[in-house]
């Protein structure tokens, strides 16, 4: 399926036709926003992305398109995640300890990565196994990101936003809960998928 078969379905549901009362931008508009909204929800869609070292700087912006990161190398070598309480019980006074090579990463605020101990050396690569955006589909030949299996979702989705622009909102809400249900079951499916002591899954060999 196609973004076209996505718009195709909700119309075909509705029984209307496309730049009716829908219009072909909005449609588009709204199949974008439900496959950011589903990968956002569920982590189906991952990419790997990197970043370099910058000697004694902790913290860095996000790569474009990381929702949230998964898994993180520092130099090839793969670090352990944390929290600040963690950071806190365990490395009393973390936060000026001295540069080193990094056995951490956490997240001090939103889309911002930090590293424990800060880099002592700058040119090093961090590469980041996360959740990313899926690309925006500008017409209906672009295949979506989100793979098939959950085309039938973001359907759901289009059909939240199709009713909730017609004014049949607890219609649009049914609609919206489906979606959710169908996002959190496949949020389960990629953590068990996705499983770092599986043989096969989508994270790299320690």
């Amino acid at each position: 399926m196609d973004a076209s078969d996505i718009i195709d379905g909700a119309l075909a549901i509705e029984q209307e036709t496309i730049d009716d009362f829908y219009t072909t931008a909005e449609l588009y508009k709204w199949v974008n926003m439900g496959q950011l909204e589903f990968n956002d929800l569920s982590g189906v869609f991952t990419k790997e992305f990197t970043l370099t070292s910058v000697a004694n700087q902790a913290v860095y912006d996000f790569p474009t398109g990381l929702i949230r990161p998964l898994a993180v190398w520092y130099d090839s070598e793969r670090i352990k995640a944390a929290d600040i309480a963690f950071l806190d019980s365990e490395y009393p006074g973390w936060r000026s300890a001295d540069a080193s090579t990094p056995e951490r990463y956490y997240e001090p605020y939103s889309e911002h990565v930090g590293l424990y101990p800060m880099p002592d050396t700058s040119g090093d690569v961090v590469t980041i196994l996360g959740v990313a955006v899926p690309a925006t589909v500008l017409s209906g030949t672009e295949t979506l990101e989100i793979k098939q299996t959950y085309h039938d979702a973001l359907i759901e989705h289009l059909l939240y936003k199709m009713l909730q622009k017609d004014g049949r909102k607890e219609e649009a809400e049914r609609h919206y809960q489906v979606f959710l249900a169908k996002a959190r079951m496949a949020r389960s499916e990629a953590k068990q998928k996705n499983r770092p002591d599986r043989r096969f899954n989508s994270f790299r060999k320690q």
